[in-house]
């Protein structure tokens, strides 16, 4: 062992050494030490030594022991130099073949060139002050809507509703190459442009402004059949709800499911217009396990570092350049 060398490395090391050894030793490193120090010093070894075939043994005995986290993609590229380009986009261009299948993960910056406020930027909704002096995350909770109803609707249509938003270039970009590829959108903006854009697999984790039920009759309800000021009534005079996940909610399971599995066949993840913050969605990257992931947001992520491709950039302009 060399004097910057840790304990950890050294085993490591001796594994990819050893290959005939190399599959259990691994896989007892990964029970006692945790996989997150085993795969930077993986890496460090595969970068030192240039040892990919064993290095690729590693990543298929990785990947197949189960529960582990999306940057299992991030080893896989490090092995395959189709992913070692100079050019970045170019790298995501060969990797879009007509055949491969896209998860597309969307954050409220998608929505902002559309007229829609990121919400929780320093000068977003949710870091304003309102004249009900409650924070918007306690208006818009599920026991605030039935204790005050009236309220709610008033600070609802000031302030989550957009009618003349329009899709902006990051949803006609998206919807345009579903028509000739396998996309599926999995959104936790509100605002519905993604459906208006024409996408057909979209996933609304957190529910659309564009839906409402009745809470008497469970009758459904479009926001174009809704004036859109004070407490929207059904025609059996029960109160119509709109189908947003309140403060309070669980996300709607089924949307969940089928999001999670379309997320987890895909082969290419792009994440954009979102800093992954916001929790459960921020979890979802997890559930991935194609073979090239994509991060793409104005300003930097703390989980920059867990993507294969990262892009500080407008999504809008993004996708427009490269789904073509």
């Amino acid at each position: 062992m060399t004097d910057n060398q840790t304990p950890i490395q050294t085993q490591v090391n001796v594994a990819f050494e050893s290959p005939v050894f190399a599959d259990g030793l691994f896989k007892g490193l990964l029970g006692i030490l945790g996989r997150e120090k085993i795969v930077q010093a993986a890496m460090a070894n595969m970068v030192a030594t240039n040892r990919e075939e064993t290095f690729q043994s590693f990543v298929h005995a990785y990947r197949v022991e189960g529960n582990c986290p999306f940057f299992h993609s991030r080893l896989l590229c490090v092995c395959d130099n189709t992913h070692m380009q100079n050019d970045p986009k170019e790298t995501l261009r060969k990797a879009l073949t007509p055949s491969a299948k896209i998860a597309f993960l969307g954050g409220a910056g998608v929505s902002v060139a559309s007229g829609i406020p990121d919400f929780r930027s320093a000068s977003g909704l949710y870091n304003q002050t309102n004249r009900w002096n409650l924070p918007a995350e306690e208006i818009l909770s599920s026991d605030y809507f039935y204790a005050h109803t009236k309220e709610f609707y008033e600070f609802y249509w000031e302030n989550m509703v957009f009618p003349n938003a329009k899709p902006n270039k990051a949803h006609l970009a998206l919807a345009r190459y579903e028509e000739n590829h396998d996309v599926a959108v999995l959104t936790q903006n509100i605002d519905g442009l993604h459906s208006l854009a024409g996408s057909k697999a979209v996933y609304e984790f957190h529910g659309s402004v564009l839906h409402y039920h009745c809470l008497r009759c469970d009758k459904h309800e479009t926001l174009d059949h809704i004036e859109p000021h004070g407490v929207p009534h059904c025609s059996c005079g029960g109160v119509l709800k709109p189908d947003v996940v309140l403060y309070g909610e669980a996300l709607p399971s089924d949307v969940v499911e089928e999001g999670i599995h379309k997320l987890s066949k895909a082969d290419i993840l792009i994440v954009g217009g979102t800093s992954l913050r916001v929790y459960p969605f921020a979890q979802l990257p997890y559930y991935f396990r194609g073979s090239l992931s994509v991060l793409v947001n104005k300003e930097p992520t703390p989980m920059d570092n867990q993507f294969d491709l990262v892009f500080h950039e407008d999504i809008g302009t993004f996708l427009e350049e490269i789904l073509k």
